[in-house]
């Protein structure tokens, strides 16, 4: 409760944070957010609420309070906007016009501050008049559910008990309902809709701790009329991350890009390094078919990013994104250089171009290929203009390459090869997301390195899960050995769900010699644990420094703690497929 529910504003962290092998759950909760614990038999035998912060239980807040607003509660919410609207920050510092009327373009009317007669009177038509005809869409009468008001918190939660670990409160805070962050501002007014969206990921900043480090704002998008204006496009108000604004979008990827050990925020069309400081927001000349050429734009918004080494053939890592600024974009899609944002190849598209993929599907080429207006090499050659599916891809194959995962709305998913075609029709599942027709999920959960596709069943009461069973000669640990690949994973199920990727080339021409090979390390909890243990479990205490298997066992510390672990040394194999 008074949480609101949707892949974009619910989003969910399911990783070991404290370092003692079991995962826990981070998530946004709020008064009434509760913890249910079920017998063997499936039924409900415990409740336990949250912990409200004293402050908030001194002024009164409780488990009971209701921030759900109903269609008549919406409508007292703009009443009550607009007999305040002279107190309002932007239009006492002169940023927004003065009176209602002028922000509608309509004769001036009324006297301000508003009555409540009058505030009604103009209510009536911003929800009536004005809106609908900006917008079909905007059918404002009938506005409810959402929540603009209320105490909203940052909790993790045990994963083995559901215990209540720790509650802070979230940032940012709601602020209003939307109409600073552009909900009101263009043709489709969305109350409570950006205010609300939120995307989450796990990163190693540090490798150790587990607090706030640090926070990044790009300020409010400066808009001259918040009910008809754009905050597209523009720089926030903050001097240090102001070029921040547009350049996100409904997902991120956390990847260690300058090399440097510690993992960057890759905020779509900017990248934010450890120290959270700004690494670098991208921008380019707009090209002379663009609406505003010879300008300096940002790469922009967009509903895909893909990031790992695409091209193995140069240094580091690439990012390939699609970008919807249309005619005011620079691109349509473009390859960038992961560490300095620098652009390897692209075009403008001339249109919001909404999809695009990375993958190996066709062995014959060097890198990986990318697709979003047809289909390219690593290295920019344009090999078709046809293109595979963008929903999903997954690492299905005995030789390595990449498939794809088809199937959205109510066509039934299957897993698909570029030249081979249809290998899997999963019957009786539905794929989620609508018309993006992502998987539940898809990763590497089960071993050996090919990755599973888990969907629901048709009828929702379950989750199935495939798995490839094709023969292979390669041998490689689990993807999830890989930090890259285990930080995507747990970040997969926000927003646009995105694949996930190593932070090694991983092809079908992969050079072995090229592969990392992990360090395993004992979590701190199995040094916790009682002496006796499974056959097949170490007991982190009883490992000595010497030789096992060919490989030297050192001590470390994780997390402050001395403990025994066994080190892989890349000395005493050849490659990774030797493992």
């Amino acid at each position: 409760m008074n949480i609101r529910s949707g892949a974009h504003y619910t989003q969910m962290m399911v990783y070991d944070f404290d370092g003692d092998g079991k995962a826990e759950l981070m998530f946004k909760t709020a008064p009434g957010s509760k913890t249910i614990t079920f017998d063997k038999k499936g039924k409900p035998k415990k409740e336990t609420y949250i912990t409200l912060p004293r402050e908030d239980r001194k002024a009164g807040i409780t488990h009971k309070d209701d921030y759900r607003l109903s269609r008549t509660d919406y409508y007292e919410h703009v009443v009550n906007m607009f007999m305040s609207w002279t107190k309002h920050e932007e239009v006492v510092k002169g940023q927004w016009p003065a009176t209602l009327e002028e922000c509608f373009g309509i004769a001036p009317t009324y006297s301000y501050p508003l009555s409540r007669k009058d505030a009604e009177s103009l209510a009536d038509y911003f929800m009536d008049v004005y809106a609908p005809a900006r917008s079909d869409k905007n059918k404002l009468r009938e506005c409810e559910g959402f929540i603009v008001d209320g105490p909203e918190y940052l909790t993790i939660f045990k994963g083995k008990t559901g215990a209540e670990l720790d509650t802070v409160r979230y940032e940012p805070e709601r602020h209003d309902d939307g109409l600073m962050w552009g909900d009101y501002a263009m043709a489709r007014i969305e109350p409570a809709n950006r205010v609300d969206r939120f995307l989450a990921g796990v990163a190693y900043l540090d490798g150790r701790h587990l607090q706030k480090h640090w926070m990044v704002d790009s300020g409010w998008a400066p808009m001259t009329n918040p009910f008809n204006d754009s905050p597209h496009g523009r720089d926030g108000t903050d001097p240090k991350f102001g070029t921040l604004t547009t350049q996100g979008a409904h997902s991120l990827s956390v990847v260690d890009v300058d090399g440097d050990g510690k993992d960057e925020i890759v905020y779509r069309s900017a990248t934010i390094d450890h120290d959270g400081s700004l690494l670098y927001s991208s921008f380019d000349v707009m090209p002379p078919e663009s609406a505003i050429p010879g300008q300096t734009a940002r790469l922009g918004h967009g509903d895909a990013l893909h990031v790992t080494d695409i091209d193995p053939d140069r240094p580091g890592k690439e990012i390939f994104m699609v970008h919807e600024g249309g005619t005011y974009a620079p691109y349509g899609y473009s390859l960038r250089d992961a560490k300095t944002g620098k652009i390897i190849y692209g075009a403008c598209s001339g249109k919001d171009t909404g999809r695009g993929m990375i993958g190996d599907i066709d062995p014959d080429q060097r890198g990986l290929e990318t697709w979003a207006i047809g289909l390219w090499t690593a290295a920019g050659k344009q090999l078709d203009t046809r293109m595979p599916g963008t929903n999903m891809s997954i690492k299905w194959a005995a030789n390595m390459t990449t498939q794809i995962v088809n199937g959205a709305i109510d066509v039934t998913p299957t897993i698909e090869d570029w030249r081979r075609g249809t290998l899997l029709t999963a019957t009786g599942t539905k794929t989620n997301n609508y018309t993006k027709g992502t998987p539940s999920l898809v990763a590497n959960i089960f071993g050996d390195w090919r990755e599973e596709m888990l969907v629901r069943t048709a009828d929702s009461s379950a989750i199935r899960i495939y798995l490839s069973t094709e023969p292979t000669t390669h041998k490689l640990y689990t993807l999830m050995h890989d930090p890259q690949y285990r930080a995507d994973v747990a970040r997969q199920n926000i927003g646009y769900n995105q694949p996930s990727y190593t932070s090694f080339y991983f092809a079908s021409d992969m050079d072995w010699a090229n592969v990392p090979i992990p360090k395993l390390y004992t979590p701190r909890a199995l040094i916790e644990e009682e002496s006796s243990v499974e056959a097949d479990e170490v007991e982190a205490s009883e490992i000595d420094e010497k030789e096992v298997d060919g490989t030297e066992v050192n001590k470390t510390k994780a997390n402050g703690t001395e403990i025994d672990t066994k080190e892989l040394k890349a000395e005493s194999v050849e490659s990774a497929e030797d493992l």
